[in-house]
């Protein structure tokens, strides 16, 4: 079976940025709904999405990286030892039902096809189903890892602080996340509304280095 190096790299590729694209989608909407803020409000693109699901999800691609490499290494030996064909026949001849010889067509390989893709896609079906429920769990647990995040950081008020050009009744104006046009923005008293970037006033951030 002959294997295009473009072609697989590219299914890899797109693969991995669904599922970044997904656990950003996932922690965002998750953060943004302890705030009572709807994510398709601030219009985020794909890339930023992309961004925080790779910061979020990283570890995600290494266990999926281990799992694969296991996989990989646990199919060789099966492989190697043919420890299910031997098993298969132990239980058989256990039961009184082994045979030693099996008739088949001269020269035929029609049967070891048969057996080695009945082998093979059952090994990829169950790899696929296991990394289905891999994947709706990681997205589970992204989400409630971002609506712990967000509540601690509504707690203790962790947020940037901005000013608007227009003329405001709240002193403390505290940056929630921005999208392509709009902010979402929180007053002292935990009000949460949009507004849009041209408004919006931002200080220099102290990095606290020294001069």
């Amino acid at each position: 079976m002959k294997f295009n190096t473009s072609f697989d790299v590219a299914i890899v590729i797109s693969i991995v940025t669904v599922f970044l694209f997904a656990n950003g989608q996932a922690y965002l909407s998750a953060y943004l709904n302890v705030f009572g803020i709807d994510v398709t409000s601030l219009n985020l693109s794909v890339q930023d999405k992309v961004y925080y699901g790779y910061l979020n999800g990283l570890h995600y691609l290494l266990y999926s990286l281990y799992v694969l490499v296991a996989y990989i290494m646990l199919i060789y030996c099966i492989k190697c030892t043919q420890c299910f064909t031997n098993l298969n026949q132990y239980f058989l001849k256990k039961a009184g039902k082994y045979k030693k010889t099996t008739l088949r067509i001269h020269n035929s390989k029609f049967y070891d096809r048969l057996d080695k893709d009945y082998n093979n896609n059952s090994a990829l079906i169950i790899l696929i189903i296991v990394m289905l429920f891999a994947t709706f769990y990681s997205l589970l647990n992204t989400e409630n890892k971002a609506k712990e995040m967000a509540q601690k950081d509504l707690d203790s008020t962790d947020f940037r602080t901005v000013e608007l050009k227009k003329e405001s009744k709240s002193s403390n104006i505290f940056l929630i996340k921005c999208g392509t046009n709009v902010c979402a923005l929180m007053d002292k008293n935990k009000k949460t509304y949009l507004e849009d970037t041209k408004n919006i006033v931002f200080s220099v951030k102290q990095t606290g280095t020294k001069k």
